[in-house]
């Protein structure tokens, strides 16, 4: 018994396809002619390609030409790429091998022609910047992908957007970008996908930042006048500002008349409202301007100077100054008493006054007005200290002014005269002697 030859014929073509879709198909027939086949013909596809006995389904990695009465009668054998071949195995070629036991030239090859697999191509639908909020700098928002469209069944890839700067950093709602894509394996193969297509959006917006402006807490003295509104205040904090931006100044605004001077003393919360924020480096169109009220404290007021000191006597040695402490003066024997009118700086301090007399123990404070005389003091011949102490309002703070009164003594008066004063005692010798 002589065994049998596989017959094949037809020559197979290039099946170029697309990832994700099974070729076209190219094929051949195949026989085995005679009546001394014993087993079927078992037709075996090379990488990437499959094959089928039926056009258009059926195909697998092997099929059979079956055996039918020692003969394998006449068929046609299909062959196409495979859906899943990848772009990067190709370009795929190899035999189709055909076995069959018994047969004399078992295996019988069948040549393809060399074939390819093109990238899928996908696309991206509606991809979106979002508005992003004031930071300095020309950076886009953050880019939504949108609907991935065009991927094999379940596969997924790893897109990573990239957005073009914007033209400007600053607030606005007319920037253009455009969107450019990578692609990375995912559980799909980026090799098997076509680069996609860069997205020029229109339209995009950079919103402001929240800029809050709080206004120190502040004190003043009571009875002080504030200048309200006060321009080009640095008595703020702020928080907002992106990173190495300024404000020069603010302007501040009191309410409640704790900018008057007849403002009681107390806290005044939110009382110092800040607005107007301007110079530095920042700009104010890019920030959301939020003012949070600072707390007035009103004071004891700390002035304990007098503005002004007159002796009914006549003038002082030298002409007041709130700055000099100590004055003298001299009067003739006929003078034997004398006030003194002192008055405040500050309306809330208060002024007491007495005579300490040489060799005599002093008096008793006595409390008097601000611009109103002091009761009646006598005055002893030779030297009277005239103590007047001044107390702010603040209870601490004291201020001593002195008056030291020369009063002529009896012997130097001889007859005469009476009621004159000087500022020293040459000139009251003088006058003394000319009456």
């Amino acid at each position: 018994m002589i065994a049998q030859t596989i017959t094949t014929t037809g020559t197979l073509v290039a099946v170029n396809t697309t990832y994700g879709t099974a070729s076209a198909e190219t094929s051949f027939t195949v026989e085995g002619p005679g009546t001394l086949f014993t087993n079927d013909i078992l037709v075996t596809a090379p990488t990437g390609y499959e094959v089928s006995l039926t056009s258009g389904s059926g195909f697998g990695a092997t099929v059979t030409a079956p055996l039918a009465i020692n003969t394998v009668p006449l068929v046609t054998v299909y062959v196409r790429l495979k859906a899943d071949a990848t772009v990067l195995g190709g370009p795929y070629a190899g035999n189709i091998v055909l076995t069959s036991t018994g047969a004399l030239n078992t295996p019988h090859n069948v040549a393809t022609v060399s074939s390819t697999v093109s990238p899928k191509a996908i696309t991206i639908s509606a991809p979106t910047i979002a508005p992003k909020v004031y930071d300095g700098t020309t950076a886009a928002g953050v880019v939504a992908l949108g609907t991935v469209t065009g991927l094999v069944g379940a596969e997924a890839l790893t897109i990573t957007p990239s957005a073009t700067a914007y033209s400007s950093a600053n607030v606005g709602a007319a920037y253009t970008s455009t969107v450019s894509y990578a692609i990375a394996d995912g559980t799909g193969l980026a090799a098997n996908y076509s680069a996609l297509a860069n997205d020029n959006l229109t339209g995009l917006s950079i919103t402001q930042k929240l800029l809050t402006v709080t206004a120190n807490a502040a004190s003043k003295l009571h009875g002080a006048v504030l200048v309200n509104p006060t321009v080009g205040s640095t008595a703020f904090s702020s928080t907002g500002l992106v990173s190495g931006e300024t404000i020069g100044s603010v302007t501040l605004s009191y309410s409640g008349g704790v900018d008057t001077a007849g403002a009681p003393l107390g806290v005044y919360a939110g009382t110092i409202f800040p607005s107007a924020p301007v110079g530095g480096t920042f700009l104010l169109s890019n920030y959301a301007f939020v003012p949070a009220p600072g707390t007035m404290t009103i004071i004891p007021n700390t002035n304990a100077y007098l503005s002004n000191l007159v002796s009914s006597t006549g003038a002082l040695n030298t002409a007041f100054n709130r700055n000099d402490i100590d004055y003298e003066t001299y009067v003739l024997i006929a003078v034997n008493s004398l006030t003194v009118t002192p008055t405040t700086e500050n309306q809330y301090a208060t002024v007491q006054v007495r005579i300490n007399n040489t060799g005599f123990s002093p008096e008793p404070y006595v409390t008097v007005a601000s611009g109103a005389a002091s009761p009646v003091m006598t005055l002893q011949e030779g030297d009277n200290m005239i103590d007047i102490t001044v107390t702010a309002e603040d209870g601490v703070t004291i201020i001593n002014y002195r008056i030291k009164v020369s009063r002529e003594a009896s012997w130097v008066s001889g007859g005469g005269g009476g009621g004159l004063e000087s500022r020293s005692l040459g000139d009251a010798i003088a006058k003394r002697i000319f009456n």
